[in-house]
């Protein structure tokens, strides 16, 4: 039997359009070496529009960027959980291990914010300093 690519979108779970985490970001990565796990510089991406299989391009680091940040967010969550039972039952030092907790894991996705920025920059020579200024700066 033949589906079509709406059936298979929709019994995949996802919409048939380009859906931010089952088409473009966090469904859309491959290890590189899988020994060495969710570490941004072994991230690749599996779909790209241009020149986004390049794990140097500007478009990989945007949308790798946010895997890696998609990492950390249970730490930051479970951290947060934890601040408010500490608060919830005065227990201060529930609520400084939280508190620690989200601010490790801020720390971990600033890591990797602050690697990505040289990648980052590199986005208005990509795609044109004109097109740039024109569409994006609004100059």
């Amino acid at each position: 039997m033949h589906r079509t690519d709406h059936e298979i979108f929709i019994s995949a779970g996802f919409k048939p359009f380009m859906e931010y985490a089952g088409s473009y970001a966090l469904f859309n990565y491959r290890l590189s070496d899988p020994a060495l796990g969710l570490e941004y510089s072994n991230l690749r991406l599996i779909r790209a529009f241009e020149h986004g299989l390049d794990p140097e391009s500007s478009e990989a680091g945007f949308v790798l960027v946010h895997i890696a940040m998609v990492r950390h967010s249970a730490a930051l969550v479970k951290g947060a959980v934890d601040m408010l039972n500490g608060c919830a039952s005065c227990d201060r030092d529930a609520f400084d291990t939280g508190l620690k907790d989200v601010v490790e894991a801020l720390e971990n996705v600033n890591t990797v914010m602050n690697s990505t920025n040289s990648i980052i920059a590199l986005i208005p020579l990509r795609i044109g300093l004109t097109f740039y200024h024109r569409h994006v700066v609004k100059e």
